[in-house]
């Protein structure tokens, strides 16, 4: 690729990047949301990622790519995200609704059964983040090739003193690299 003329909007450049990851890897990528504080983040909900402008100035254009690849990783597991949103918040709803007697199915045993799903469903998406995030690295791997790279980003990103990671994030990139 090459490097990023000065004149070139932060915008345009994700764009550009965003469209370049798509054709190369075959998939439908995410629209760009705007600038955001973090890094890059992808919200499943409008299939849009947020990259942070001063932390992607910092980068040359293949490690930009490789961290929209990571979030275009994400977007093609879209479905799986938003499925395991809703297992946590429907489930969560119908148990607020029998406890306040708003649906009343009159017997105790509804509401057990209803519980132990709920958290079956809780435990499956406090489990599902950490392995969306090593399908998002495998994505982004394949997208650029050898791990090597995408290992520097990654220290990279742990340890920036721009974007300072909060401790999840720390947490977070800290068992992506132990991988």
């Amino acid at each position: 690729m090459s490097p990023t003329s000065c004149t070139e909007k932060h915008e345009d450049r994700v764009q550009r990047l965003l469209a370049h990851i798509g054709t190369k890897m075959n998939v439908a990528p995410p629209t760009y949301g705007g600038a955001t504080t973090a890094p890059a983040n992808y919200d499943c909900w409008t299939n849009q990622v947020f990259v942070g402008e001063v932390f992607a100035k910092s980068l040359n254009d293949d490690d930009l790519a490789m961290m929209l690849a990571h979030e275009v990783g994400h977007s093609t597991r879209r479905r799986a995200l938003v499925q395991a949103r809703l297992a946590i918040f429907v489930p969560l709803g119908l148990i607020i609704a029998m406890s306040t007697r708003w649906l009343d199915l009159g017997l105790q045993v509804n509401r057990m059964v209803l519980l132990a799903g709920f958290v079956w469903f809780l435990a499956q998406a406090l489990r599902g983040p950490r392995q969306e995030e090593f399908i998002a690295d495998d994505f982004a791997v394949a997208f650029k090739g050898p791990v090597t790279p995408y290992r520097r980003l990654l220290e990279r990103l742990l340890h920036d003193s721009q974007t300072k990671p909060d401790r999840r994030t720390r947490a977070r990139l800290r068992r992506l690299l132990s991988r």
